[in-house]
């Protein structure tokens, strides 16, 4: 389960965030990945063996602990990609022999200059190599993939399925979930030759059921109700951090995501947002429950200084004080204040940066560690 969110600015695009949801313990730490050349002749993915590629850029990768690509990140060009879990009614063959969409981000980040690169990379690996893998680290769960794939200047919206797929220019500010969006409006589609006619990608492909129960069309319906209530007024990295931590929803259908034995079985992992300044500022909680953490800006280029913050062993600690704190609910709200304070600070300290000033960086990491101590 994930949720994406993206704005349009006046003249470019200003803002995309994104909630990833994984499976309850499994940690995801955010991590720094430089080009380099492997001596094989080829490079091993989560299950699979491809021909080696060029690795030709530096990348943020927000990476569950156990896979080799991950749920969102950014590259040193500015591109930014995102995924969300799509269910259709296709049979998976279940025998781990395709990419997961998470290696799909990772080879496209390593590889692509800008969105319209990404886009065509990603096509090209659903088509040679079809998504049969399990996104679960224990049990078992395979689903098909959409992509978020933006840069400064223009941005694509990806729906596939197995090795079939259906893309749009996003022009305008929208969101997007677990569950299909593109019907006909699609600019391009995968050749069908059994079938005539415009095709409908969504009643073609969607398990209906499926979406309903993992809380996808309601999740969407709230995001884009929460951003049509900011009205024609600009919408911030703030307004953003505030839909990602929304709590209307119940269960799999609240924005912000809490684990519940057998009911809810996932929870949002992690957060970020970027802005498309001069130079792009990273906003990273680094936990789960953004409504239990602190969105904090970094720039790609002092990102690498600060990564040890955002550590499996770091994301165990954020998981085991917040079930420590929502045990009482005085800390809990104090605690909440505490940090909505603190971020309400560094989104006014940075809206008139154009870049990730690193003494605001250094202070939001201090802060944040000053009230987790204080609340021990």
């Amino acid at each position: 389960m994930c949720d994406i969110i993206f704005v349009k600015g006046d003249e470019e695009i200003s803002i995309v965030g994104k909630n990833s949801d994984r499976p309850y313990l499994e940690s995801q730490e955010f991590v720094f990945l430089t080009p380099k050349d492997d001596e094989s002749d080829y490079i091993k993915a989560t299950y699979i063996k491809i021909p080696k590629y060029k690795r030709r850029y530096s990348i943020i990768l927000a990476k569950p602990f156990w896979m080799w690509g991950g749920e969102m990140g950014i590259n040193e060009c500015g591109l930014v990609i995102g995924n969300v879990a799509l269910f259709s009614r296709r049979k998976f063959r279940k025998e781990n022999t395709g990419l997961l969409g998470m290696d799909m981000i990772r080879i496209a980040l390593e590889t692509s200059e800008n969105s319209e690169e990404a886009l065509n990379k990603i096509i090209e690996l659903v088509e040679n190599y079809g998504q049969d893998a399990n996104s679960s680290y224990r049990g078992v769960f395979l689903y098909d993939n959409a992509f978020l794939i933006a840069d400064k200047t223009s941005a694509f919206y990806l729906e596939t399925v197995d090795r079939s797929w259906a893309f749009r220019r996003v022009h305008k500010t929208e969101s997007f979930s677990n569950t299909f969006s593109i019907e006909t409006e699609y600019d391009k589609i995968s050749v069908d030759k059994s079938q005539s006619g415009k095709i409908n990608f969504k009643k073609r492909n969607e398990d209906l059921l499926f979406s309903i129960v993992a809380g996808g069309i309601i999740r969407r319906r709230r995001t884009r109700e929460l951003l049509r209530e900011k009205g024609s007024r600009k919408i911030t990295a703030n307004d953003v951090a505030e839909i990602l931590r929304d709590h209307k929803g119940f269960l799999t259908s609240s924005i912000c995501m809490h684990y519940k034995p057998i009911v809810c079985p996932s929870e949002t992992a992690n957060s970020f947002i970027v802005e498309f300044k001069s130079d792009p500022i990273i906003w990273i909680t680094g936990g789960p429950h953004p409504c239990m953490s602190i969105y904090k800006p970094f720039s790609f280029s002092n990102f690498q200084k600060y990564q040890n913050i955002f550590s499996n062993e770091a994301w165990f600690f954020k998981l085991n004080f917040n079930r420590e704190i929502m045990k009482n609910k005085k800390k809990k709200n104090e605690f909440q204040e505490k940090i909505q304070k603190l971020e309400n600070q560094l989104f006014q300290m940075m809206e008139k940066e154009k870049f990730a000033d690193e003494q605001i960086t250094i202070y939001a990491i201090r802060k944040e560690s000053e009230i987790f101590d204080s609340l021990k």
